[in-house]
């Protein structure tokens, strides 16, 4: 694949930067490609975690990225695994909308 001078810089960021790294982009731009691709370039020892918007998303780059450096969540369960970490009894009731 041919990469855009833009997709190169956010590479050779992802390689060799220091600190965040905040990309701006539109819907259907190739994000999540760009994403993919990006993760080749995180240095040896390093981990990554990828935050996704809703759970499709997160399952899809799920299956997508198969690198056992790198943990994919939805925010919500990054803040619930956390919460475990401090009180591992809280438990998720799935039916809590219908509970009222």
């Amino acid at each position: 694949m041919s990469w855009s001078n833009y997709q190169n810089n956010i590479f050779n960021n992802i390689k060799n930067g220091k600190g965040h790294l905040g990309i701006n982009a539109l819907a259907g731009t190739g994000k999540t490609t760009t994403i993919v691709e990006g993760l080749k370039y995180i240095p040896r020892g390093k981990k990554a975690l990828m935050l996704a918007f809703n759970k499709s998303i997160a399952v899809e780059l799920k299956e997508r990225v198969s690198k056992s450096y790198v943990d994919i969540s939805t925010l919500h369960s990054l803040g619930f695994r956390a919460l475990k970490n401090v009180n591992s009894n809280i438990v998720i009731d799935d039916k809590k909308v219908f509970n009222f």
